[in-house]
């Protein structure tokens, strides 16, 4: 975890910049990428059962985890990398 935390630094000391992205904008952005990933389940670049087990499964971390995700704490933006 370390090597991930030096690398999460790295790219933040190199200019990516930390945000907190609105909430209509998770939900469209989540809404693109299950459409994409779900057309790649189609056409069998991926397993379709494998893809919907894992949305099966991130849709219960988020139902239990979301709050901590995305949150600011005395106007100090936290990302979504959870530092």
């Amino acid at each position: 975890m370390v090597d991930d935390r030096e690398a999460k630094e790295a790219l933040f000391n190199a200019g990516l910049q930390r945000i907190v992205p609105e909430e209509e904008s998770i939900a469209e952005l989540r809404a693109v990428l299950h459409e994409s990933n779900y057309e790649l389940a189609k056409q069998d670049v991926v397993s379709l059962h494998l893809y919907e087990e894992m949305v099966q499964y991130v849709d219960e971390y988020r139902s239990e985890h979301d709050a901590d995700v995305v949150t600011e704490k005395a106007g100090e933006q936290v990302s979504v990398f959870g530092d």
